[in-house]
């Protein structure tokens, strides 16, 4: 053929694929190897809102919507460079920046030596086709849910955008015995328990409002009457990732997890091992009494602590605890997942092996060593030839076994002879379990000794085996464990000792209450006596009385456990003198004193001063039980000769010595003599040591033991002194320091009402009474509105079933932050007394009180700025 026909039949057929292209509805462009556009069809135009000159020369990145990640082009690049045709779907965005969808499909073209020089792009708007599909994915999906909701085994629940509730699903129907038309709205709250109603309209509804999960608690009735625990777990909705829908929720019933949660309470409190259930930020938040007695420290000390973040391990693992009073100690902790309050948390266990660990860390001293460990730990080992069936016992198991004579345990026979008819076969399958599984074993039994008495024993062992796997030797401790456990019975002991203290604080408040209200009416009776002299003598020895019996109260008070001292500036040395002295009456020894005049004053609870004075005599006494002199010194301690003692500060001290004569207290024993429950005597409870070193060190001072077995022992107190005075008791009766003012009195007893009443008018003060908070405060705000305010407002502390001072302090400050007042109580030993302006008080006074008192009080709180 000529060169020009085939020239231009080319060109004729280049010019029909131009027209092909220019009319096709599919956008097509060609883009060079670099991918700058050369070419864009009419469809293009179109399509994108771009002509074909605003495009040429640029990339296709003017398309981009963002919603392709790189990744998606790199792959796409990778393809067509590599000469492979790409095809895929494309969100891409026009030049008004309008979303659409498009199938495109690109194809490199390849020169004569396989070299990639341009690409051809070919697309097609599927936008619509997209809407209509997504449309009937929706429709289904829809479809699909309500069939899933309505067969969910959990009640489901959606809101609107409003956060109307619209949707309960046929669980939910079905639990309550509702049509949704009863529900739909707020209906459905008329199933929420009274008690949880605020917390699902107040909570509820703003965790809605803050378009983020939630999941709370709560009680829902049932269509039978019955209210069920649930667990209600909501999520907001969205569409395209930012427009909100409203919120879906399920509700699982947890009645038995709540109930199950309760029962393992009850079981964790009565643990022998301390238990902790620490959250995951590492805070304590419960604690059991056997941790209390772990860490010497009460419940209210533990909880809130920062134990730490412990590994969650499943094993048990060995801690080391410092206890409240300094010493340090090992525990056996175990730690495992648990839940608390609905959020996970740790579960700690804890058990108590400083006596063990240091016994077995002794034996590993030294060969040299051993058997005084052994004596010291109470622990012994033994090793037992399985096969000639041969005992060797260390000296300590004879010891603790009673035998004097050791040739009496050279048998495995032998050796169960003296274990406790019960225990034997427990022992035996053990020890069988051993040999026959070879694994070591721990366990406690009972064994009883040629006297007939019953010791607790502990006993670990490992077995070694031949290649045959035949048992040779089987080696082990034993160790009396005895008063580990008599401690535990004793822990067991406190629990019930605690209630008995919280009857004791109860009888004393309300023994306190009668004794204001005879003390009152004395003083009453002794201001009316016009000077009768007889009748004045009589009054005062029963005004004597009754303060003898609120001492008597103070005792009970702090037995039950009381709070911080509530401290005033005392005279050591008539208080030490009428405390050893009372502590001795009726005994076959004296007190010597030896006491300098110039000696400071302290500041102190005088009743529980004097139960500390009162058990180191009384203890003193008992340690010379054919009579003797109790010597009892002291003296002031200036800055330079204080103690250098890590638990007490640097300062001026009141020394206090008590001294005995008598057996004196044996040097093993002298560490643990604070311990609680550690004594030994026959009868004693081990309380009262224990009780006295709180007190002392509740006013910021410490006890010192000094002893020699057959020398006596000498108990060294350290107070802080104080600088203050002490207020000179006069004889006599006392010129009364007229009152005036307007007073409210409040307290739920009604003699202590009228008795008060009586008493502050007659010296002169305007007096309203009121029996409870609520009442005081009507009383109060009545009597500010009526421009006749009261200058004093004196409330009781507690007021059974009605609302006490503690609460109505708080109510009358928000109402007038300017009210005065004074807080009066049986309770002498709350901490509220102690620190009473913490709490919004200005005075305080405790029952039963003397007129002087009283009105010495009401004078300096009316006079305070």
């Amino acid at each position: 053929m000529e060169p020009q026909k085939k020239q231009k039949q080319i060109e004729d057929l280049l010019n029909k694929l131009s027209n092909a292209v220019s009319c096709t509805a599919d956008s097509v462009i060609i883009c060079d190897r670099a991918g700058k556009i050369e070419y864009a069809n009419p469809a293009f135009e179109k399509l994108t809102g771009y002509t074909a000159d605003e495009v040429i020369g640029k990339t296709p990145q003017i398309l981009k919507s963002g919603k392709h990640d790189h990744s998606f082009y790199d792959n796409l690049w990778s393809a067509i460079l590599s000469g492979k045709v790409f095809r895929g779907e494309f969100i891409n965005k026009t030049k008004l920046g309008i979303l659409y969808c498009q199938a495109e499909t690109i194809t490199p073209i390849i020169d004569e030596s396989g070299n990639v020089t341009s690409f051809v792009s070919t697309g097609r708007d599927i936008s619509e086709h997209k809407k209509l599909e997504q449309t009937m994915m929706e429709r289904e999906s829809e479809r699909r849910f309500r069939i899933m909701a309505d067969t969910a085994p959990v009640m489901i629940w959606m809101t609107d955008t409003e956060l109307s509730f619209n949707y309960f699903n046929k669980g939910w129907l079905d639990y309550s015995g509702n049509k949704l038309e009863h529900e739909i709205g707020d209906g459905w709250v008329k199933g929420v328990h009274d008690e949880d109603i605020d917390l699902v309209l107040n909570d509820f509804v703003s965790k809605l409002k803050s378009r983020e999960k939630f999941s709370m608690e709560f009680r829902l009735k049932r269509y039978d009457g019955e209210f069920r625990w649930f667990l209600n777990t909501g999520a907001p909705r969205f569409v395209n990732d930012d427009d909100f829908l409203g919120y879906i929720g399920s509700c699982v019933d947890i009645t038995e997890r709540r109930m199950a949660e309760e029962a393992i309470r009850s079981i964790i409190e009565k643990h022998a091992d301390g238990i902790l259930i620490v959250d995951m930020e590492g805070i304590v938040r419960f604690t059991n009494p056997s941790a209390e007695a772990i860490f010497r420290r009460k419940k209210e000390k533990l909880i809130g602590e920062n134990f730490g973040m412990p590994a969650v391990t499943g094993k048990r693992t060995e801690l080391d605890i410092v206890r409240a009073t300094g010493e340090a100690g090992i525990a056996e902790m175990r730690v495992d997942k648990t839940e608390w309050d609905g959020k996970t948390a740790h579960l700690v266990s804890l058990r108590d092996i400083t006596k063990r660990k240091m016994a077995e860390e002794s034996l590993r001293l030294s060969e040299a060593s051993l058997a005084e460990a052994q004596r010291i730990a109470h622990m012994g080992d033994w090793d037992w030839d399985v096969p000639n069936n041969k005992l060797r016992w260390s000296d300590e198991i004879y010891s603790i076994f009673r035998l004097e004579d050791h040739g009496l345990l050279d048998s495995y026979e032998d050796f169960l002879s003296f274990v406790h008819p019960d225990d034997k076969e427990f022992v035996t399958k053990s020890v069988d379990d051993a040999l026959r599984g070879k694994k070591n074993y721990s366990i406690d039994h009972r064994i009883v000794l040629p006297n007939g008495a019953e010791r607790v024993v502990h006993e670990k062992a490992e077995v070694t085996f031949n290649v045959e796997g035949k048992p040779l030797r089987m080696k082990g401790t034993l160790q009396d464990i005895t008063e580990s456990r008599m401690i535990e019975i004793e822990l067991f002991k406190a629990q019930k000792l605690e209630s008995v203290g919280i009857l004791a604080g109860g009888i004393a408040h309300d023994f306190n209450n009668i004794l204001a209200g005879i003390l009152g009416n004395t003083n009453l009776a002794m201001i009316n006596s016009k000077g009768a002299p007889e009748l004045d003598e009589t009054l005062s020895k029963i005004e004597t009385a009754t303060m003898r019996a609120k001492d008597l109260t103070q005792q009970l008070l702090t037995f039950s456990k009381g709070g911080a001292p509530v401290k005033k500036t005392i005279n050591v040395i008539e208080f030490i003198k009428e405390s050893a002295g009372f502590a001795v009456r009726g005994a076959n020894v004296r007190c010597d004193y030896q006491i300098p005049d110039d000696l400071w004053s302290v500041e102190a609870d005088e009743g529980q001063l004097n139960q500390v004075i009162n058990n180191l005599v009384i203890n003193a006494s008992q340690a010379m039980p054919k009579g003797g002199i109790i010597n009892l010194a002291a003296e002031n301690i200036d800055e330079q000769s204080s103690p250098t003692i890590s638990s007490l500060k640097k300062g001026i001290y009141v020394k206090i010595s008590i001294i005995d004569h008598g057996i004196g207290i044996q040097k093993e024993h002298l560490a643990n003599i604070f311990d609680p429950y550690f004594t030994t005597k026959q009868k004693g409870s081990g309380l009262g040591l224990a009780t006295s070193y709180s007190i002392v060190k509740n006013h910021g001072g410490i006890i010192i033991p000094e002893s020699l077995p057959g020398k006596g022992a000498t108990f060294n107190i350290f107070l802080p002194a104080s600088s203050k005075l002490v207020e000179e008791k006069s004889a006599g009766k006392k010129d009364m320091l007229a009152g005036s003012g307007k007073i409210l009195v409040m307290d739920d007893e009604e003699i202590i009402r009228d008795m008060t009443k009586q008493l502050l008018g007659f010296i002169g003060y305007d007096v309203e009474c009121a029996k409870d908070g609520v009442e005081a405060i009507e009383l109060y705000k009545s009597a500010k509105a009526n421009c006749k305010p009261f200058d004093i407002v004196i409330m009781d502390l507690t007021v059974p079933g009605g609302m006490g001072g503690e609460e109505a302090v708080t109510k009358l400050r928000e109402f007038d932050n300017n009210v005065k007042t004074i807080v009066f109580s049986g309770y002498s030993n709350n901490p509220i007394l102690s620190d009473y302006k913490k709490y919004g008080f200005d005075g305080v006074i405790t029952k039963p009180f003397k007129i002087e008192e009283f009105n010495k009080v009401i004078h300096e709180t009316m006079a305070a700025g």
